[in-house]
């Protein structure tokens, strides 16, 4: 065989990051920063970390169904180690999720706080008057906090 036909081989033989691989390392990332929306955007939340799993899962069955054994090996690594970087920093995003939301809300969470601690016993907060006048807290206390 000649030097020129075996670098060729050689080289082929080198993975190469194909489409399915890039939108598998999006899919992880997307899950790994779905949870700084986990406090202040349920709904948001929701969506990101349901299409990066969704996108990670057709990604990953592609790559097992397409690429050859060394391959899918390497990249079942790869998902494990993405699973590792999701378990390793959710408490640190959810954290950072609610801090956000706490300085975006700052002024109607002191608002809240200063009128429910002139309140005695148990406190529900929600955005029903009924429910306010059952705990205690009037009308306009209850839209003052809404603003």
């Amino acid at each position: 065989m000649s030097p020129h036909r075996q670098a060729v081989s050689v080289s082929s033989n080198q993975m190469s990051l194909k489409p399915r691989h890039i939108l598998l390392l999006i899919g992880i990332l997307t899950i790994v920063l779905s949870f700084l929306f986990f406090g202040r955007a349920i709904s948001t939340y929701n969506l990101i970390i349901l299409s990066g799993l969704a996108l990670s899962l057709i990604s990953f069955i592609l790559i097992l169904f397409k690429d050859p054994v060394r391959i899918k090996v390497c990249w079942t690594v790869i998902v494990f180690a993405g699973i590792a970087l999701q378990w390793a920093t959710e408490p640190i995003m959810i954290r950072l999720s609610y801090l956000f939301y706490v300085r975006q809300n700052e002024i109607s969470l002191l608002e809240v706080n200063r009128i429910l601690i002139g309140k005695t016993g148990n406190a529900l907060w929600v955005y029903d008057s009924t429910l306010w006048k059952r705990n205690g807290i009037s009308e306009a206390e209850g839209k003052k906090s809404e603003t």
